[in-house]
């Protein structure tokens, strides 16, 4: 018998021939959750990661035919509205969705609108007419339960100068009186750089402590709620607005309230700014990052545990620590410690062997942490281990031709001591200063209470091993001669 599917989502928007954006984009942010999208074509671009070229209106009797041919066959629970090139079409558009918000509210059933005003892309090509902004503030925006325009676009709905956090607020009230059950205003970045090359603006705020934060800002009736993560800076692929509203109608279609959709969206969106799709004129999100993570976890389990067991094989004991040793392996697109697989329990040393019990993720709190922050800097890194500082090891590095930096805790300052995360967060950055490549090596002389170590880094399980094994005979030959 054929299989139920759960609810889905129906997107309004663009074509975009490279995928970055659009419809394509809709589709794969959508599906990648495992929830049913269809789309509904509005025009057909011309673009890529860097330029938008032209736009070719779909005829507005074959976006009203697309939508009731999806309406009459699948169980649609929430509709994203993207590019709407003219006014034929919005008016259209919203034709169709007045109708189909009535039939529903006859029959007791709900659906909820998204809109993602795209009104002018990044290079300047206007995506609407002057008379087609009207329809949308007048008609359009009553029927959404939420719009989510960048900074520049509520600046240009509003005729607002947004310079700061209460200016996002104050457009987003009057974006409220528009119609819009809320408003979400994204891209306000908090730092002294100039903004000129992304979507968000600059706030103007001195204060250090806010600099280098990236502000959303969800308004409605009578409160609001800005979440705020790290800004990325230099990261402004192609493609964030559009996967954004999609990912919110997406969980929205599932029943979920508006605060967690647009957070999960939001973390969503963050790992596909993170681990962005690069051509030769520029780059995209990818909104697959987060499915490929999940394909990987068992390959990667199976990796740790074969790489391990080859290690203890050769029986590399004298390597081994005092607080015993732990083998961590990063899933391409991590976000945290919990996407990395390590030993539980660790690698440990009894007496002349070494033992060691199964891989699984989120296990080795410490090296994990350490890895993730050096990946911030490096991802082409994914495997670390760490290993006992055994005498001679500056020798046995340059005879095997391995890169070395120091990570030397008498100069971490005392804020970050006591705090572990913060820790990391200063060993990363200090090794990683004036470089784009990570070493082979990191060395970690100790302190009071802290044993001294080797950081072993590889770009993969695999490279790692055979990294520590050289390490290992050479440092068995060298005790050998010495004896």
């Amino acid at each position: 018998m054929p299989r139920g599917v759960p609810p889905g989502v129906m997107c309004i928007s663009g074509s975009d021939p490279t995928a970055g954006a659009g419809a394509q984009n809709d589709l794969l942010t959508v599906e990648s959750l495992g929830i049913p999208c269809a789309t509904v074509i509005t025009a057909l671009t011309a673009q890529n990661t860097s330029e938008f070229i032209s736009s070719y209106p779909v005829d507005p009797v074959s976006v009203k035919t697309q939508i009731r041919a999806v309406l009459k066959d699948m169980d649609i629970r929430s509709i994203k509205i993207g590019m709407l090139p003219n006014s034929d079409i919005i008016d259209t558009v919203i034709q169709e969705l007045n109708h189909e918000l009535k039939r529903r509210e006859m029959e007791g059933l709900g659906i909820r609108v998204v809109m993602d005003p795209v009104l002018r892309s990044s290079s300047g090509f206007d995506l609407t007419d002057e008379k087609g902004i009207e329809l949308i503030k007048n008609n359009l925006f009553p029927i959404c339960s939420l719009i989510t325009p960048n900074v520049r676009e509520a600046a240009i709905l509003t005729g607002m100068n947004i310079q700061n956090i209460d200016d996002a607020l104050a457009s987003g009230r009057l974006l409220l009186n528009m119609g819009s059950d809320q408003v979400l205003i994204t891209g306000l970045i908090a730092s002294g750089d100039s903004a000129e090359d992304t979507k968000g603006i600059h706030l103007n705020n001195e204060d250090p402590e806010y600099n280098g934060i990236l502000y959303n800002v969800l308004v409605w009736g009578d409160g609001h709620f800005i979440y705020k993560e790290s800004f990325l800076e230099g990261l402004d692929p192609h493609g964030t607005g559009c996967m954004l509203s999609s990912a919110i109608s997406a969980f929205l279609s599932q029943g979920n309230n508006m605060k967690e959709s647009v957070a999960e969206a939001i973390s969503m969106v963050r790992r596909a700014v993170t681990y962005p799709k690069m051509y030769k004129k520029g780059y995209s999100v990818d909104p697959l990052v987060g499915l490929k993570n999940e394909s990987l976890r068992y390959t990667l389990l199976q990796k740790v545990r074969r790489s391990v067991d080859e290690l203890v094989h050769a029986n590399i004991y004298s390597l081994i620590p005092e607080v015993a040793s732990n083998f961590v392996v990063s899933l391409p697109y991590s976000m945290t410690t919990e996407e990395m697989a390590g030993i539980e329990g660790r690698i440990v040393r009894f007496k002349d062997r070494v033992h060691s019990h199964g891989p699984w993720f989120g296990v080795s709190d410490h090296v994990a942490r350490f890895l993730l922050e050096l990946r911030k800097f490096d991802p082409d890194v994914i495997a670390s281990m760490n290993i006992k500082l055994v005498g001679n090891w500056g020798n046995i590095c340059k005879e095997l031709g391995l890169g070395v930096e120091y990570a030397p805790r008498s100069e971490e300052p005392k804020q970050t001591r006591n705090v572990e995360q913060n820790t990391m967060n200063w060993a990363a950055e200090y090794v990683m200063k004036g470089r784009k490549k990570a070493p082979d090596i990191i060395v970690d002389l100790g302190d009071v209470g802290k044993e001294p170590m080797i950081r072993v880094l590889g770009k993969s399980p695999e490279a790692l091993v055979n990294t520590v094994l050289k390490f290992h005979g050479l440092w068995i030959k060298h005790k050998d001669n010495n004896s």
